[in-house]
């Protein structure tokens, strides 16, 4: 049996590792021709992929990149799970090319891997495979030495310019369509309707034998977008390289650009959930980065064909809708259900509390308040032998806590507000990787209260204080209905 297919066998949350299983075709325009992918990143369409001619080597396809959509990023696969390991994930390894070094281990070092994350990591780590010592030296070494240029890809024809035609087909992204695909056939609805402070347009569906293609497109005020943008320089210093913290992220607010919802058409009483989507986004000038700018000249054509507002900021996405089975009749009727993602919010934060200490919080969306009464806190150890690199020492201390919740709070985690410290090589001190951090949370309930369990992160030495903080998931807006024909 291959490394390969034991791997694919572990019983481990793939997505968390940036991974996710699912089709092992893509229809994305630059994915090389015959590849299987082994990973989707589930987000902007990035995936990972053996190709024909290349043995086991591991390409990683951006459809969303400004150019070269295909790279090459491990000779092996063996070599590619040490990327995986070093890195805690698979973000780093596809983005690395447009990083220094200095940018990637910031990355990687304030992007800890906390469960379950950590679990699919110690179960790839059991294969007998090590985090690699250098990644970055080592993805940089390979794209210098291997071209890819050769590589066939499918044709594809990228977004109009202004007055030309606007082709949609199935299995094309947002920028660009399948030539190998027959174009969809138009149905106008044109759809306009307010969710929150956003204005939603659903302009068209487009129908195609495989299923129907609908574009949403959501504005929002330039305004939002400029604040957003000048708070974000002012964290990062300018520097858009470096990752913020969960908690930085949090008091920045969210990013008016990054609308998470996911959808539901139902066609003549028969629902079809999302199979698969992607998207972008325009901004009227002078709104944020030169990143920004960049990316809104490629999707000008978008916003003049579809008539928006140009004083306005868009974000675009392009969901397709597969038949459950084939229609050969017209459809009567057609709505949308649109639900927005939940997100997290800090409702209380505490330092080392006490057995029988009671901390009060407001809910930050509801106003309500809740209590939470400290039932244990015991300063604990991992044994080291549940890490299998032998040449790196880890951290093994951490802080346990237990705490009932009343009344019952559905989506509220308590969490170690610090990152806790890095593990070390034996060899060379301290490393530019992170590979635990415990922040789990479990929680059990009764018909009166629930009680939580949670773990601080990891520290080489007993921590003197943990500051602690109440999390609780909120949701920003109600589901909505929307009629299209």
């Amino acid at each position: 049996m291959t490394l390969y297919q034991r791997y694919s066998r572990l019983p481990i949350p793939f997505s968390a590792l940036g991974l996710e299983r699912g089709s092992e075709k893509s229809s994305y325009f630059c994915t090389p021709r015959g590849a299987r992918v082994i990973g989707w990143a589930g987000v902007d369409g990035i995936h990972f992929c053996f190709v024909p001619g290349y043995g086991e080597a591991v390409f990683a396809v951006n459809p969303m990149a400004a150019e070269d959509h295909v790279q090459i990023v491990a000779r092996s696969f063996a070599d590619f799970l040490s990327l995986v390991l070093a890195c805690g994930g698979s973000a780093a390894i596809e983005q690395a090319r447009d990083w220094t070094r200095e940018k990637f281990d910031a990355f990687v070092e304030k992007n800890p891997a906390y469960r379950p994350r950590q679990d699919a990591l110690d179960a790839i780590a059991g294969l007998g495979v090590t985090a690699m010592a250098d990644p970055y030296g080592y993805l940089e070494a390979l794209r210098g030495q291997t071209d890819v240029s050769t590589l066939q890809v499918k044709e594809a024809s990228a977004l109009p310019e202004a007055g030309e035609p606007f082709p949609v087909d199935w299995g094309g992204s947002i920028h660009d369509s399948l030539r190998r695909h027959r174009p969809a056939r138009e149905t106008a609805v044109n759809a306009v309707f307010s969710w929150g402070e956003e204005e939603w347009h659903v302009p068209k569906l487009y129908i195609c034998a495989e299923g129907i293609v609908v574009d949403y497109c959501v504005g929002v005020e330039a305004e939002r977008v400029k604040t957003f943008w000048r708070h974000y320089e002012e964290l990062c210093g300018g520097d858009y390289g470096v990752e913020l913290s969960e908690e930085q992220r949090e008091a920045l607010g969210q990013n008016p650009l990054d609308v998470a919802f996911h959808s539901v058409l139902a066609v003549d009483g028969m629902e079809l959930p999302a199979k698969s989507g992607s998207g972008t986004f325009w901004v009227p000038e002078g709104c944020g980065s030169e990143e920004l700018a960049e990316e809104s000249r490629r999707t000008r054509a978008i916003v003049e064909h579809y008539g928006l507002d140009e004083s306005k900021a868009w974000t675009f996405w392009r969901g397709s809708y597969p038949w459950k089975k084939r229609r050969g009749n017209a459809m009567k009727q057609v709505s949308l259900r649109l639900i927005r993602d939940r997100v997290s919010l800090t409702a209380a934060r505490f330092t080392d509390p006490t057995v029988g200490e009671e901390i009060g919080f407001v809910h930050p969306a509801t106003g309500e308040t809740y209590s939470l009464r400290i039932a244990e806190v015991e300063r604990q150890t991992i044994d080291q032998a549940r890490f299998r690199d032998p040449d790196t020492v880890y951290p093994e201390h951490f802080v346990a806590l237990t705490a009932a919740v009343e009344p019952i709070l559905e989506g509220v985690t308590i969490r170690d507000c610090d990152p806790g410290d890095q593990p070390r090589s034996k060899n060379s001190g301290a490393m530019g990787v992170i590979l635990f951090g415990r922040r789990s949370a479990g929680l059990t309930e009764t018909a009166e209260r629930q009680t939580i369990h949670a773990a601080s992160s990891l520290y080489f030495s007993p921590p003197r204080s943990v500051t602690w903080r109440a999390v609780v998931q909120i949701k920003p807006m109600e589901d909505k209905d929307v009629c299209l024909q």
